[in-house]
């Protein structure tokens, strides 16, 4: 049974139909968290204020009080929710050339990635090629999946997004966009993603 799934999982990695709607999913990630990220900034701001006001002897309100704390708890919560990611054992010197058409260089083996996210998002970034290395850091593995040919916007965006510059992009669901659905592929699969200016983005992912 087990067999049937992942052979199911692997042919549902070269349709593009599939990869479209994947984005679509990594896409609500990415808006939630941004939101969440730009919401407790601003909470936190408004809180310093009310602090301030306290000290100064101003009378606040204790529902303004209540009403923030309750946000920011709820924002907290939010972060703390784990998305479930369905990975698979490839090797992603022969997927992405074969599912994408994009070059590669390197040897990673056989790795454990989520295929699916990873290929929808490299399918919107169209990176000039990718670059594939095993490395240790702190005594444990991972491995790197360096995206050339990033457009620069999309470089310092997926370095850190912003909620009002996302939106704006929608639409266009163009590179730049592309560059910051890999923040989410990494990041939800236990990784990180790194920019390095002006067209390059590092993706790392956990070997076991």
């Amino acid at each position: 049974m087990s067999d049937m799934k992942s052979t199911m999982l692997s042919e549902l990695l070269f349709r593009p139909d599939v990869r479209a709607e994947c984005r679509e999913t990594l896409l609500r990630e990415l808006l939630l968290r941004t939101f969440s990220h730009d919401v407790r900034g601003s909470v936190m701001g408004v809180m310093g204020w009310v602090e301030l006001a306290a000290m100064d002897g101003d009378s606040v309100p204790a529902g303004l009080t209540r009403s923030l704390e309750r946000l920011t708890q709820i924002v907290s919560r939010y972060d703390e929710v784990n998305i479930l990611v369905v990975n698979e054992v490839v090797d992603l010197a022969e997927l992405l050339p074969k599912a994408l058409g994009v070059p590669v260089s390197g040897e990673l083996g056989p790795i454990s990635v989520p295929a699916l996210r990873l290929l929808s998002g490299l399918e919107l970034v169209r990176p000039e090629r990718i670059e594939l290395q095993r490395e240790a850091r702190a005594g444990r593995a991972r491995g790197r999946v360096r995206v050339v040919g990033a457009p620069a916007e999309g470089v310092q965006l997926a370095m850190a997004p912003h909620y009002e510059t996302l939106i704006e992009r929608l639409e266009q669901r163009d590179a730049v966009l592309g560059c910051c659905l890999l923040r989410v592929v990494a990041r939800s699969a236990g990784g990180e993603l790194r920019g390095a200016p002006p067209s390059q983005l590092d993706l790392y992912f956990p070997i076991e």
